[in-house]
């Protein structure tokens, strides 16, 4: 669709082609205008046509000046930005480091220039999901910039943000909650508690806390950030309303879950009523509340709800949207929660079967929807079928993560308790022992999970009718749950009671 030009433009626009038509495209003066009129498109928001427009300037000047000119890379870095601005994030980070290679053999490592499109490199990559390695970038950048300008100077206050992001979205929360504990007063200190960076920087230090499990202090960071978004912003701009997602999902965190819900329902009416009731983010706030919903005991509401919004996400974003598929997983779950056992494994084997064909049988996102998927079939009693989805979900684990690691310890787990429910006792007791002996190796002896998978290798033999083993395995079992656990411990009581009950068939017999 053509963009409707303003005058300014349009003269701008006529200068240029008497320009070009005078002195032809590679005269200076042409060159200069050309990009005046570059500048104009974008502002009337022709992003496309100033791309275009760029793409022939950046060639003209390289045949004029040659590829190493710094004019040259001015263009360049101006070009990715416009592709940035498009969210073509990975041709701008290839423009970007084109860019920061010219500048480099210009102005060197220490020139403001080369820091600038250095930092604009690692951006991309940010965008592209790579936060280590764009987190490697910002700190070598945060380490040059506090040599050349010194720790208190603002010029260091842009990248040691990007930094902390990187950690953040890495889940690196130590190192996170360390550069956040120094970033935030010299936030404050520079800018005022009032200031957008601060408070961005006061909202990754609220998430920060949450992610290494202290949601009672990031909810004290949470309401002063509220505060100031409400008297700054007003109650309806819409990075006051996101603070107050974060406050209601710091609430639930803390087991307040009705105070969480009651919260959600007021930001879903609000979200419906400022941006709409099929506005993208007034949808991601619905898929919050559901959840709110679900965490408050409301599960048959909570259900409903999810179908609702799965509905709605398929006719305004396609069946094959990600946030759709996300939502169609949430309600799977949800039914399942539910106890609706046949019902979540009809949506699970087609979420599942989906992601074997897009993203393979050994993906994460295919192993955890084929567990799920087998819990389903085991709820529905449908066991021979669930052992077979188990031992895939294990196989998938096992190349993933190896077979020692606890979540292939938990699909070896479910297994073998599908044998027992089958009543392949012979072929479920070699795998507890299995199971036993590898805990040892990995866990320890110690290891409440080893002592856990003790006793359902004793109880096994005892399902089995082999007695006097079983009462053997708890004669020694108890003493060490006593001594490792305690003697009032819940696990320890639960197995003594399981030892009592074998103990009496022993004498019976």
């Amino acid at each position: 669709m053509t963009k409707i030009r303003n005058s300014r433009t349009t003269g701008i626009k006529k200068t240029f082609d008497e320009l070009r038509a005078r002195l032809g495209e590679e005269h200076v003066d042409t060159r200069e205008v050309w990009l005046t009129y570059i500048d104009a498109l974008i502002r009337d928001g022709d992003t496309e046509h100033a791309l275009t427009e760029l793409a022939l300037l950046i060639s003209v000047s390289e045949r004029m000046l040659g590829d190493n000119h710094i004019f040259v890379a001015g263009l360049i870095s101006k070009y990715a930005h416009y592709l940035m601005q498009r969210g073509k994030y990975q041709d701008a980070y290839t423009k970007f480091h084109h860019a920061a290679q010219l500048t480099y053999h210009h102005y060197g490592p220490t020139s403001e220039e080369w820091l600038y499109l250095r930092g604009k490199t690692a951006e991309c990559i940010t965008y592209l999901g790579k936060y280590e390695e764009a987190g490697q970038i910002f700190s070598e950048l945060l380490t040059t910039r506090r040599r050349l300008y010194g720790n208190d100077h603002p010029g260091i206050l842009g990248t040691w943000i990007n930094y902390l992001v990187c950690l953040e979205k890495q889940r690196d929360y130590p190192k996170a909650l360390a550069e956040a504990e120094l970033l935030l007063p010299f936030c404050t200190k520079l800018l005022g508690n009032h200031h957008n960076s601060t408070l961005y920087v006061r909202s990754k230090y609220a998430a920060i806390l949450r992610g290494i499990g202290k949601p009672n202090l990031a909810l004290i960071e949470i309401h002063r950030l509220l505060i100031a978004r409400r008297d700054d912003l007003g109650p309806d701009h819409i990075d006051t309303l996101n603070t107050r997602g974060h406050h209601a999902a710091c609430l639930s965190e803390l087991g307040r879950s009705n105070e969480a819900y009651a919260e959600m329902t007021r930001l879903l009416a609000d979200y419906r009523r400022i941006l709409g009731p099929e506005h993208p983010e007034t949808l991601t706030v619905w898929h919050n509340y559901i959840a709110s919903l679900a965490n408050a005991g409301y599960t048959n509401e909570a259900v409903s709800e999810a179908h609702t919004l799965l509905i709605a996400r398929r006719r305004l974003l396609g069946a094959d949207h990600v946030e759709t598929r996300q939502t169609w997983r949430n309600y799977a779950i949800m039914l399942a929660d539910a106890g609706r056992f046949h019902e979540a494994a009809a949506e699970l084997a087609q979420l599942t079967e989906i992601s074997t064909n897009q993203k393979g049988e050994f993906h994460p996102d295919t192993v955890d929807l084929r567990s799920r998927y087998a819990h389903c079939l085991l709820g529905s009693d449908q066991i021979f079928d669930a052992y077979t989805e188990f031992q895939r979900a294990r196989e998938g684990a096992r190349r993933l993560h190896g077979e020692n690691d606890d979540r292939t310890f938990y699909l070896r787990i479910r297994c073998t308790d599908c044998l027992m429910d089958i009543g392949d006792y012979e072929k479920a007791l070699c795998e507890w022992e299995h199971l036993l002996h590898d805990s040892r190796q990995a866990r320890g002896e110690d290891h409440p999970e080893t002592l856990k998978l003790w006793n359902d290798y004793a109880w096994a033999l005892f399902a089995s009718e082999k007695i006097a083993e079983a009462h053997l395995e708890y004669e020694f079992l108890i003493p060490e749950c006593v001594r490792i656990l305690g003697e009032h411990d819940p696990q320890t009581v639960a197995y003594q009671e399981l030892s009592q009950k074998v103990a009496e068939y022993f004498c019976q017999g």
